[in-house]
Parts: structure tokens; C-alpha cells; sequence
């Protein structure tokens, strides 16, 4: 009938899955190419393993004979290129601008990628903040608020020391940014003012304590005993009793989980964010602290915790 049938062995290209037809489709576009030729490649990600879209980005980088347009929604696209390659595309109710990024947010892009397809960033401090945004966006849910990536949120590590830096720079990428952070950090407290000054809220707690030490100062006792049985199935009960008892002034009885005291929250939010503990100092765990303090909302009204989660939740709509 005149047509012409590729094939892989004895498997014609026409069942293969997407992602082959693609590579196969954009390998014979570039062998047919010359050098003045310009190729448009839509969503080049689609029907692309990770791994797989890596390597095709930096074989076209390589050998591309003309100039090569993709669009993309990936961030491993993103990792891959330069940031003089990456040209960001907004839509504001119609008006449509192409902006080209500047050689000095290279950092910030290798190491944020997902905030260069965002409007407003939550720049965390740590995990356990990353995950605590997991849960937020959950709770939003279930009160039928939109979610996160439908309003262009994203959330974001700060890189630890960085985290002052990281924030100022997506702010000058255009970008809307909040902070999510504790408040021990002398150094980082001191820098807060600047990033307030360029337009970044922050969202933090009362002076001096962390995350785990404000959850255990506001929240109900019967929330921190479902913290504690959580920590104790990552361990142990006696290896929780015995990190507590380490914190307090004191000696812990048997039933010390039945007693709700000042100088009990104090150690518990002690022993928490100690970092050879570190009760939740990874996403999930932070996930699951979240999950407890929404669980609890209602209940501590007025408290700092409930202050700044609302806070966050209302900049998320309308900051």
C-alpha cells in the first residue's frame, strides 16, 4: 500500500508505548534537521520515565543542529538545563509575558525547581515543616478549600543555612514567598526583619521555641499522648521514657503519661527537637504531626500554634 513500517526486532513501532513513539518521532525530526532549523517539542516529558526525559534533554542540549523550543511542566527537565536555557512563562488574566531567567538564580533553581512553575512559595525551614504543609494542604481538603497546586502553591526545603537566602532570591524571581520557621535560631531571628522588609511573611512561633516546642506548650493533652504512642512505636516506650526523663527536673513515675504538667510539655518539647532525637525530623513524621495538630484545631483557639497555621492557610489564598 505504499507505506512504510518501522520496527524493533518484530515489533512494529505502532505497538510500542507512547514514550518510544515519541523518542522515535523526535530522533527522526533531528536527523532530518539542518542546521538553520528550528524543532518544537510540546510537554516533552510526556510518556517519559524520569530518566529516560533526563537523558533525551541532554542529547538534544548536545546536538541540536538549529534552535530547539520545549515546553515542559517537568522538574527534572528543569534540573537538567542551564538557567540561561529556561525561559518562564506567566498568564496573569490574559496577558501573557515571557520572562528570561538570569545566570544568578541558578542555585535557586537546582535546588527549587518546582517553584519556577509556582505563584506563591512556602520556603520551609526543615522536613518537619514540609510535612506539616502535606497535612495543611489534607485539612484544607477536607474543609473544601482548594488545594495547594491548584492555586500555583508550592512548598519548599530552605536549605538550612540558606534559608534567609533562598527566600530573597525566589522574591526577586518574582515570585510571592512565605517563610515557615522555628524561632530558636539567634542567627536566623536576627534576619527575619530583612526578609519582612522585602515583602516575605513569616510564619513562625513564640520567641525562642521550635516547632516541637510550641505543639507541646499549645496543644491538648490527650494530642500529645498520640504523639508520644507514635514516637514510641518508632522506638520504644522505655527509650522514649528515658530520653523525656533526660529533660526533666526530676524523675518520670510509671504513669507519668496521665499527668499534664508545665515542666512535662517543657521537657517532651525538649527532648523532640533534640536532633539526636528527632522526633519528627523527616516528612513523614512531620506529616503525622500535622495531621495531630489539625485533628485538634478546634481545641486551641487563641494559641500561637492556631495563630499562625490560619495565617499561613489565609496567606495560601489570598497573600
Amino acid at each position: 500500500e505504499g507505506k512504510l513500517s518501522l520496527h524493533d526486532d518484530k515489533i512494529p513501532l505502532r505497538l510500542k508505548g507512547k514514550g518510544t513513539k515519541r523518542l522515535v518521532s523526535i530522533a527522526l525530526q533531528m536527523a532530518l534537521s539542518e542546521n538553520s532549523s528550528i524543532i518544537l517539542i510540546d510537554e516533552i516529558e510526556q510518556g517519559l520515565e524520569p530518566d529516560r526525559v533526563k537523558h533525551l534533554v541532554r542529547t538534544l542540549y548536545k546536538n541540536n543542529k538549529g534552535q530547539i523550543f520545549i515546553t515542559t511542566h517537568s522538574q527534572n527537565v528543569i534540573e537538567e538545563l542551564e538557567v540561561e536555557n529556561i525561559l518562564r512563562v506567566d498568564n496573569d488574566d490574559g496577558v501573557v509575558e515571557c520572562k528570561q531567567v538570569e545566570k544568578k538564580f541558578q542555585d535557586v533553581i537546582r535546588a527549587c525547581p518546582e517553584a519556577i512553575y509556582a505563584k506563591k512559595v512556602i520556603v520551609c525551614e526543615g522536613k518537619t515543616e514540609i510535612g506539616i504543609c502535606r497535612a495543611l494542604d489534607d485539612f484544607r481538603i477536607k474543609k473544601g478549600k482548594t488545594n495547594l497546586s491548584a492555586l500555583d502553591v508550592v512548598y519548599t526545603d530552605g536549605g538550612g543555612e540558606n534559608l534567609d537566602k533562598r527566600p530573597l532570591k525566589l522574591k526577586e524571581l518574582g515570585l510571592n514567598v512565605c517563610v515557615l520557621c522555628d524561632s530558636d535560631n539567634a542567627s536566623l531571628n536576627k534576619k527575619k526583619e530583612g526578609m519582612k522588609n522585602e515583602g516575605i511573611k513569616i510564619f513562625d512561633w513564640d520567641n525562642n521555641n521550635s516547632i516541637e516546642q510550641q505543639v507541646f506548650n499549645d496543644l491538648p493533652w490527650e494530642a500529645i499522648k498520640e504523639l508520644i504512642e507514635y514516637r514510641e512505636s518508632q522506638s520504644s516506650e522505655d527509650s522514649v521514657k528515658d530520653s523525656v526523663n533526660s529533660k526533666y527536673e526530676g524523675e518520670l513515675t510509671d504513669g507519668w503519661k496521665e499527668n499534664d504538667s508545665p515542666e512535662i510539655r517543657k521537657a517532651l518539647g525538649e527532648t523532640a527537637k533534640n536532633k539526636d532525637n528527632a522526633w519528627f525530623k523527616r516528612i513523614n513524621h512531620g506529616e503525622f504531626l500535622g495531621s495531630v495538630i489539625f485533628k485538634y484545631f478546634d481545641q486551641i483557639e487563641g494559641k500561637t500554634l492556631i495563630k499562625q497555621l490560619k495565617g499561613l492557610s489565609e496567606w495560601i489564598d489570598n497573600g
